[in-house]
């Protein structure tokens, strides 16, 4: 099938946390086999992230943000990926098989796992949703064909009015939309990627890194607009670069200045990658096989036993 994602492609995106309930919540993550369908009311926000079972596909669940009430939400034999939240918490948009076709496929459903139905499919790979700040639209990365590559696509939250954002001869992905319209992606060829925002007609692109040879991706605008988190290979010398780049979790501002490096934990089988900025701005999650958390404001990193589980967590922007 054209556009089958791998595991690996399929883990292709805060509050400011006490550690104890975090921790508490990670470990449940191991358990979540058992977990039961539905939700629970909270008032504390909620995260939603997408974890291996034990018939090895990938399903969503959820938790409240102090680690209790770990939630199933889809219970099925399809797979599920890059979820992402509506402005207001209210809905979850995300890609899966469950259409049953190979390929992802764009679906909504509300923040309780209830009224999934699917907004956009094709005999391609839809991925990696990321919600507009009005609500209005979702942007997506879009494969027509092998030979076209990955663009940014945006569609209105019905799956109507498809509109093309980046047309190139990279590899376009990974889109985020920032609180102010803008868009941030990664793109390029082979080990060498960047990070480009756009606006959300598509005009006025900006290269804002220029690696020069490595990988800077995922990235991941702060609440506020003013900073931009990603995973990179920047660091790495030419005695020192591999294919397996060790990423490490970087930020710099909107306009890309002021390029600061936050870990310093890396190696080509643990990887820090996707990382994600919690809505108070003081914290970022990523991972690779275990859970870190990196305390902006202590300059802090703590790193959380999760085994193979959890993966792509997105904190609700409604606290």
């Amino acid at each position: 099938m054209q556009g089958r994602l791998t595991t690996d492609q399929a883990c292709s995106r805060h509050i400011r946390p006490k550690l104890k309930p975090l921790v508490a919540f990670l470990l449940t993550v191991t358990t979540l086999g058992c977990s039961p369908i539905g939700p629970s009311s909270d008032s504390s926000g909620r995260l939603v992230f997408f974890s291996q079972v034990e018939t090895r596909n990938l399903q969503l669940f959820a938790s409240n943000a102090d680690g209790s009430g770990v939630e199933r939400l889809v219970d099925d034999l399809a797979d599920y990926t890059g979820p992402d939240w509506s402005p207001d918490g209210t809905q979850i948009v995300f890609a899966s098989t469950r259409g049953g076709q190979a390929n992802f496929d764009l679906y909504l459903m509300n923040a309780d796992g209830s009224n999934a139905r699917r907004i956009y499919g094709t005999e391609f790979a839809e991925f990696a949703p990321s919600w507009s700040p009005d609500g209005t639209r979702i942007a997506f990365q879009f494969e027509t064909s092998p030979q076209s590559g990955w663009d940014i696509y945006t569609i209105k939250t019905d799956g109507t009015d498809l509109q093309r954002i980046t047309d190139s001869a990279m590899e376009e992905e990974l889109p985020d939309w920032s609180p102010g319209g803008r868009i941030a992606y990664e793109a390029g060829r082979g080990n060498a990627h960047d990070i480009f925002v756009v606006d959300a007609d598509g005009t006025d692109r900006q290269q804002l890194t220029n690696n020069l040879g490595r990988v800077s991706g995922a990235p991941a605008w702060s609440p506020d607009g003013n900073q931009i988190a990603f995973n990179s290979t920047v660091h790495q010398t030419a005695e020192t670069h591999t294919d397996r780049g060790e990423y490490e979790i970087y930020t710099m501002r909107s306009d890309g200045t002021s390029l600061t490096r936050h870990t310093h934990l890396s190696s080509p089988t643990r990887a820090l990658r996707y990382p994600t900025g919690s809505p108070d701005g003081h914290t970022i999650v990523a991972f690779r096989r275990r859970i870190y958390v990196l305390n902006l404001v202590e300059g802090t990193t703590s790193e959380v036993e999760t085994g193979r589980n959890a993966r792509y967590p997105r904190f609700s922007p409604i606290p």
